[in-house]
């Protein structure tokens, strides 16, 4: 967790953007848990979330923003690589059968 400045002003909007980017990350990450089961963008609404904790301080929160991005990453990887194969059409194997 960040440390709060000294000056008694500053302190006090750094406790309430804190405190305001919590709410924030809470009720967009549990709509987003909530829209895994429903219809909706849950896909969308749970990285946001983590992006708002992450914001707030919460390192938990940014190691599981790191590991989604890391899974999104490898996913698109292994996404363009199936799409390449299908634009090359099916293997032929050129040995002649026995």
């Amino acid at each position: 967790m960040p440390i709060p400045p000294k000056d008694t002003v500053e302190r006090v909007v750094w406790y309430a953007r804190r405190v305001g980017l919590t709410l924030a990350g809470t009720a967009v990450l549990t709509l987003g848990v909530i829209t895994l089961v429903t219809p909706g963008p849950a896909f969308l609404l749970i990285p946001l979330g983590l992006a708002l904790l992450s914001a707030a301080g919460f390192a938990w929160a940014q190691r599981a923003q790191a590991s989604a991005k890391r899974e999104g990453r490898r996913q698109a990887r292994n996404a363009r690589r199936r799409l390449e194969a299908r634009r090359r059409g099916p293997r032929v194997d050129s040995r002649p059968k026995r």
